[in-house]
């Protein structure tokens, strides 16, 4: 007989934990690997946290909010723990200050990422948060960065800069939110999967040089310019630049820069849309859909979608519909 696989979903919350011994659960269950500073004990008895985790030997993925909170780790917290995990965290609420013993300060607020080395003794400072948080093995980050560890400061950076992060997050969000629902083997899939898009975006991130000089954004604009026009079937890059006021040479090397081209990030665009219009809207005809997102016939529609994801537009719907998940946890917004 086969083992059943470990349930890699964890929930903690203060809720069901007398008032006076709250503080000591958040400390002893979450951030174990932090020494928390003691707080004052009227502000220990309003101490309320939650957190949703899903966790392997990959790595793990949070969902949490808390009331402030601060610790040291310390030295002994690397003997205790292995060490070899760097975190990063987005701020969706709040103010966070990491301080590691050695290099500058990370600040992050709301909308921003910051990052810890399980391996440096650090100091952390949340003030009331919410956060998604994910966790990867020295290994993982090392092999995303090409050979070298990067700074936790040029890590928050790269991904602060990056519009790639924001796909990273709507799915970050979406499985911490839908994990309670799924089954056991499909967390265990959703989980290794996003852990594998959190190393590609790292890795594309960290590879990603600063925007040029008089340019801030370029790329960003031109994404969401793509995305209000994909219905446009003649869009091209001559069109985009255009738009945005520069030459199509240039904005052919701003593309470069990320590593990709203007019409391949319009094709995988397009091919998106479709995948959320196909669940949508579910009595839409195929060539509507195809007509929706630039293409002039259901024939090449529906060969570039079968390219993409392997299946035709009606055999993806098809799946959808059997499925016992919501199918828009699987879809980006």
């Amino acid at each position: 007989m086969h083992a059943q696989p470990a349930d890699p979903l964890i929930i903690l919350s203060t809720d069901g934990v007398p008032r006076p011994e709250r503080y000591a659960f958040w400390a002893r269950s979450v951030f174990d690997y932090f020494q928390l500073d003691p707080l004052p004990p009227e502000e220990a008895l309003a101490f309320e946290g939650r957190i949703v985790t899903l966790t392997c030997e990959r790595g793990a993925i949070h969902h949490y909010s808390s009331s402030a909170v601060s610790g040291r780790r310390t030295r002994s917290h690397l003997y205790t723990h292995t060490g070899d995990e760097i975190g990063i965290g987005y701020m969706i609420d709040g103010h966070a200050v990491y301080e590691p013993e050695r290099g500058p300060p990370i600040e992050a607020r709301p909308r921003e990422f910051f990052c810890f080395d399980g391996a440096r003794p650090s100091r952390l400072t949340l003030t009331r948060n919410r956060q998604l948080h994910f966790v990867l093995p020295r290994a993982t980050v090392i092999e995303a960065a090409g050979g070298r560890v990067p700074s936790p400061q040029a890590i928050a950076q790269a991904l602060n800069r990056s519009p790639l992060a924001v796909y990273l997050l709507h799915q970050l969000r979406r499985l911490t939110r839908d994990a309670p629902r799924l089954t056991v083997p499909q967390r265990i899939v959703m989980l290794d999967a996003t852990l594998a898009l959190a190393k590609s975006v790292l890795c594309a991130c960290l590879q990603e040089g600063p925007q040029a000089p008089g340019e801030p954004g370029l790329y960003a604009r031109a994404c969401e310019y793509m995305n209000r026009h994909l219905h446009v079937c003649g869009l091209s890059a001559a069109h985009i630049a255009a738009a945005l006021h520069c030459s199509r040479a240039h904005l052919y090397r701003v593309f470069a820069e990320h590593g990709m081209t203007v019409a391949d990030l319009l094709r995988e665009l397009r091919m998106r849309r479709a995948r959320q219009l196909l669940h949508a809207e579910p009595d839409l005809d195929v060539g509507t859909i195809a007509w929706r997102c630039g293409y002039a016939d259901a024939s090449s529609f529906g060969k570039a979608f079968k390219r993409r994801f392997g299946l035709s537009p009606l055999e993806w719907r098809a799946c959808v519909r059997r499925a016992p998940l919501p199918a828009e946890a699987l879809l980006e917004d």
